[in-house]
Protein backbone atom coordinates (compact mmCIF):
# COMPACT_ATOMS: atom_id res chain seq x y z
CA UNK A 1 0.00 0.00 0.00
CA UNK A 2 1.30 3.27 -0.96
CA UNK A 3 0.11 6.34 1.23
CA UNK A 4 -1.96 8.80 -0.97
CA UNK A 5 0.13 12.24 -1.14
CA UNK A 6 -3.11 14.35 -1.78
CA UNK A 7 -4.07 13.96 1.69
CA UNK A 8 -4.54 17.03 3.82
CA UNK A 9 -1.90 16.81 7.25
CA UNK A 10 -3.07 18.29 10.13
CA UNK A 11 -1.45 18.41 13.69
CA UNK A 12 -4.02 19.00 16.32
CA UNK A 13 -2.96 22.54 17.97
CA UNK A 14 -5.48 23.71 20.56
CA UNK A 15 -4.74 27.33 22.33
CA UNK A 16 -6.71 28.68 25.40
CA UNK A 17 -6.13 31.54 27.49
CA UNK A 18 -3.63 30.41 30.54
CA UNK A 19 -4.69 30.65 34.32
CA UNK A 20 -1.21 32.85 34.04
CA UNK A 21 -0.65 32.00 38.23
CA UNK A 22 -0.99 28.79 38.71
CA UNK A 23 0.93 27.47 35.73
CA UNK A 24 3.63 30.35 35.74
CA UNK A 25 4.26 28.99 39.36
CA UNK A 26 4.60 25.22 38.16
CA UNK A 27 6.87 26.54 35.07
CA UNK A 28 9.39 28.55 37.61
CA UNK A 29 9.25 25.74 40.00
CA UNK A 30 10.58 23.47 36.45
CA UNK A 31 12.68 25.96 35.43
CA UNK A 32 14.51 25.98 39.30
CA UNK A 33 15.11 22.35 38.96
CA UNK A 34 16.59 22.02 35.81
CA UNK A 35 18.80 24.69 36.42
CA UNK A 36 20.37 22.99 39.28
CA UNK A 37 20.04 19.56 37.25
CA UNK A 38 22.62 21.32 34.69
CA UNK A 39 24.93 21.83 37.39
CA UNK A 40 25.55 18.41 38.59
CA UNK A 41 24.79 16.34 35.33
CA UNK A 42 25.23 17.80 31.37
CA UNK A 43 23.58 19.17 28.83
CA UNK A 44 21.96 16.61 27.65
CA UNK A 45 19.63 16.13 30.75
CA UNK A 46 18.77 19.60 30.36
CA UNK A 47 17.84 19.52 26.93
CA UNK A 48 15.20 16.44 28.14
CA UNK A 49 13.95 18.36 30.92
CA UNK A 50 13.79 21.48 28.89
CA UNK A 51 11.56 18.80 26.33
CA UNK A 52 9.48 18.03 29.84
CA UNK A 53 8.85 21.60 30.34
CA UNK A 54 7.50 22.48 26.82
CA UNK A 55 5.81 19.34 26.75
CA UNK A 56 4.07 20.84 30.10
CA UNK A 57 3.27 24.31 28.52
CA UNK A 58 1.33 22.53 25.90
CA UNK A 59 -0.86 20.44 28.35
CA UNK A 60 -1.32 23.76 30.71
CA UNK A 61 -2.21 25.95 27.22
CA UNK A 62 -4.49 22.46 25.99
CA UNK A 63 -7.83 22.10 27.52
CA UNK A 64 -8.13 18.32 27.27
CA UNK A 65 -5.51 15.79 29.09
CA UNK A 66 -3.04 15.00 26.56
CA UNK A 67 -1.50 11.34 26.41
CA UNK A 68 2.73 11.59 25.43
CA UNK A 69 4.18 8.92 22.59
CA UNK A 70 7.62 8.47 22.39
CA UNK A 71 8.92 7.05 18.64
CA UNK A 72 11.25 5.79 18.54
CA UNK A 73 13.51 5.22 14.89
CA UNK A 74 16.11 1.86 15.69
CA UNK A 75 16.31 1.25 12.13
CA UNK A 76 18.84 2.16 9.22
CA UNK A 77 16.58 4.47 7.08
CA UNK A 78 13.99 6.92 7.76
CA UNK A 79 10.49 6.29 8.89
CA UNK A 80 6.95 8.32 9.31
CA UNK A 81 4.85 7.35 11.66
CA UNK A 82 0.89 8.81 11.36
CA UNK A 83 -2.24 8.43 13.48
CA UNK A 84 -5.95 9.00 12.12
CA UNK A 85 -8.62 9.55 14.62
CA UNK A 86 -12.01 7.67 14.17
CA UNK A 87 -14.63 9.82 15.22
CA UNK A 88 -17.86 8.79 17.78
CA UNK A 89 -19.69 7.52 15.06
CA UNK A 90 -16.41 5.01 14.19
CA UNK A 91 -15.87 7.06 10.58
CA UNK A 92 -12.05 7.26 10.12
CA UNK A 93 -10.66 11.12 9.96
CA UNK A 94 -9.73 11.55 6.22
CA UNK A 95 -6.57 13.70 7.76
CA UNK A 96 -3.58 13.20 9.70
CA UNK A 97 -4.23 13.80 13.44
CA UNK A 98 -0.13 12.80 13.63
CA UNK A 99 2.66 13.04 10.32
CA UNK A 100 6.11 12.58 11.86
CA UNK A 101 9.22 11.65 10.31
CA UNK A 102 12.02 10.04 12.45
CA UNK A 103 15.64 9.76 11.27
CA UNK A 104 17.29 6.71 11.44
CA UNK A 105 18.76 6.44 15.56
CA UNK A 106 16.61 9.50 16.71
CA UNK A 107 13.31 9.91 18.82
CA UNK A 108 10.52 11.81 18.64
CA UNK A 109 8.25 12.81 21.47
CA UNK A 110 4.67 14.13 20.46
CA UNK A 111 1.39 14.64 22.54
CA UNK A 112 -2.06 13.34 21.78
CA UNK A 113 -5.44 13.50 23.12
CA UNK A 114 -7.73 11.13 23.91
CA UNK A 115 -9.28 8.57 21.38
CA UNK A 116 -9.54 6.01 18.67
CA UNK A 117 -7.07 6.00 16.20
CA UNK A 118 -5.32 4.10 13.40
CA UNK A 119 -1.61 4.32 13.64
CA UNK A 120 0.59 3.38 10.57
CA UNK A 121 4.48 3.53 9.79
CA UNK A 122 5.87 4.16 6.62
CA UNK A 123 9.13 3.82 4.78
CA UNK A 124 11.21 6.34 3.55
CA UNK A 125 9.49 5.67 0.09
CA UNK A 126 5.72 6.26 1.59
CA UNK A 127 5.72 2.39 1.52
CA UNK A 128 2.72 1.05 4.60
CA UNK A 129 4.76 -1.18 7.03
CA UNK A 130 2.77 -1.48 9.28
CA UNK A 131 -0.84 -0.64 10.66
CA UNK A 132 -2.39 -0.75 14.47
CA UNK A 133 -5.94 -0.21 13.76
CA UNK A 134 -8.23 1.15 16.51
CA UNK A 135 -5.83 1.66 19.25
CA UNK A 136 -7.66 3.31 22.20
CA UNK A 137 -5.98 6.42 23.87
CA UNK A 138 -7.79 6.65 27.58
CA UNK A 139 -6.49 9.30 30.71
CA UNK A 140 -8.75 7.64 33.79
CA UNK A 141 -7.18 9.73 36.18
CA UNK A 142 -8.55 12.96 33.51
CA UNK A 143 -4.65 14.38 33.69
CA UNK A 144 -2.32 14.55 30.95
CA UNK A 145 0.91 11.48 31.10
CA UNK A 146 4.66 12.35 30.51
CA UNK A 147 4.83 8.59 30.60
CA UNK A 148 5.37 7.72 27.32
CA UNK A 149 3.87 4.86 25.30
CA UNK A 150 6.63 3.76 22.66
CA UNK A 151 6.44 3.02 19.18
CA UNK A 152 9.69 1.52 17.69
CA UNK A 153 9.31 2.50 13.94
CA UNK A 154 12.13 -0.55 12.60
CA UNK A 155 9.81 -2.98 13.84
CA UNK A 156 12.90 -5.65 14.42
CA UNK A 157 13.12 -4.64 17.61
CA UNK A 158 12.58 -6.47 21.18
CA UNK A 159 13.14 -4.02 24.66
CA UNK A 160 14.54 -4.98 27.83
CA UNK A 161 13.97 -2.72 31.09
CA UNK A 162 17.32 -3.17 32.53
CA UNK A 163 18.07 -2.24 36.56
CA UNK A 164 21.32 -0.50 35.95
CA UNK A 165 22.80 -0.14 39.73
CA UNK A 166 25.00 -2.71 39.27
CA UNK A 167 27.49 -0.78 37.21
CA UNK A 168 27.70 1.73 39.91
CA UNK A 169 28.54 -0.87 42.66
CA UNK A 170 32.18 -0.60 42.46
CA UNK A 171 32.44 3.31 43.29
CA UNK A 172 34.21 5.28 40.57
CA UNK A 173 32.09 4.92 37.57
CA UNK A 174 35.26 6.11 35.17
CA UNK A 175 37.59 4.10 35.91
CA UNK A 176 35.67 0.70 36.80
CA UNK A 177 32.87 0.92 34.51
CA UNK A 178 34.54 -0.73 31.69
CA UNK A 179 34.90 -3.94 33.92
CA UNK A 180 31.94 -3.64 35.52
CA UNK A 181 30.14 -4.96 32.97
CA UNK A 182 31.85 -7.96 32.31
CA UNK A 183 32.84 -9.00 36.40
CA UNK A 184 29.00 -7.88 37.64
CA UNK A 185 27.34 -9.82 34.57
CA UNK A 186 25.46 -12.33 37.28
CA UNK A 187 24.02 -8.86 38.73
CA UNK A 188 22.34 -8.04 35.86
CA UNK A 189 18.91 -7.75 36.24
CA UNK A 190 15.89 -7.29 33.17
CA UNK A 191 12.62 -6.26 35.07
CA UNK A 192 10.65 -6.62 31.95
CA UNK A 193 11.08 -7.42 28.00
CA UNK A 194 8.37 -5.82 25.67
CA UNK A 195 7.28 -6.48 21.90
CA UNK A 196 8.76 -3.76 20.36
CA UNK A 197 6.79 -4.23 17.17
CA UNK A 198 3.90 -3.37 18.41
CA UNK A 199 3.16 0.26 21.00
CA UNK A 200 4.24 -0.64 24.61
CA UNK A 201 4.03 1.30 28.09
CA UNK A 202 6.56 1.18 30.71
CA UNK A 203 5.06 1.33 34.39
CA UNK A 204 5.56 5.01 35.57
CA UNK A 205 7.19 3.58 38.52
CA UNK A 206 10.13 3.12 36.57
CA UNK A 207 10.32 5.68 33.83
CA UNK A 208 10.48 9.26 36.08
CA UNK A 209 12.97 12.04 35.77
CA UNK A 210 15.12 10.31 38.27
CA UNK A 211 14.75 7.13 38.00
CA UNK A 212 14.43 6.34 34.11
CA UNK A 213 17.87 6.87 31.84
CA UNK A 214 17.21 6.82 27.75
CA UNK A 215 20.22 4.93 26.96
CA UNK A 216 19.00 5.11 23.27
CA UNK A 217 20.02 8.78 23.16
CA UNK A 218 22.27 8.90 26.33
CA UNK A 219 25.18 8.39 27.35
CA UNK A 220 24.92 6.63 30.86
CA UNK A 221 25.39 9.19 33.46
CA UNK A 222 28.64 9.03 35.65
CA UNK A 223 26.99 8.89 39.10
CA UNK A 224 23.57 8.57 40.76
CA UNK A 225 22.18 9.90 43.61
CA UNK A 226 22.86 7.76 46.27
CA UNK A 227 20.17 5.06 47.61
CA UNK A 228 18.36 5.56 43.89
CA UNK A 229 17.42 2.94 41.75
CA UNK A 230 17.79 3.57 37.62
CA UNK A 231 16.60 1.67 34.66
CA UNK A 232 17.11 1.68 31.14
CA UNK A 233 15.38 0.67 28.01
CA UNK A 234 17.78 -1.22 25.93
CA UNK A 235 16.59 -2.27 22.21
CA UNK A 236 17.63 -6.00 21.32
CA UNK A 237 17.43 -7.50 17.87
CA UNK A 238 14.12 -9.23 17.77
CA UNK A 239 16.16 -12.71 16.73
CA UNK A 240 17.97 -12.78 19.76
CA UNK A 241 15.76 -15.05 21.98
CA UNK A 242 17.94 -17.24 24.58
CA UNK A 243 18.98 -15.70 27.63
CA UNK A 244 22.86 -15.69 27.39
CA UNK A 245 22.71 -14.00 24.31
CA UNK A 246 20.57 -11.11 25.60
CA UNK A 247 22.80 -10.67 28.51
CA UNK A 248 25.89 -10.94 26.06
CA UNK A 249 24.34 -7.80 23.74
CA UNK A 250 23.30 -5.87 26.38
CA UNK A 251 26.62 -6.04 27.97
CA UNK A 252 27.93 -5.16 24.68
CA UNK A 253 24.98 -2.24 24.57
CA UNK A 254 26.42 -0.50 27.40
CA UNK A 255 29.98 -1.04 26.91
CA UNK A 256 28.91 1.60 24.32
CA UNK A 257 27.24 3.94 26.12
CA UNK A 258 30.15 4.53 28.56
Amino acid sequence: MIRKTNKVYSDIIKIDNMVIDKHVVLLIGLWEKGIQMYKRTNIRKLEIFILFIMLTVTACNSGDPEQTVQIINTGSYKCSLTMQLYSMENVLSDKYTVNKTVKPHNEVYIQISEGLYLISIWDDNDKLLKEFDKILITLPSGESSYNPIVIDTALNKNYALVNLNYLYSGGAFAEHMSKAVGTNSDKLKVISYYKGDVPFFVPEEYRTSITFVDVFTDKIPKEIVYGNTVYGLIPIPSGITTKNDIGDYIERYLEKKM
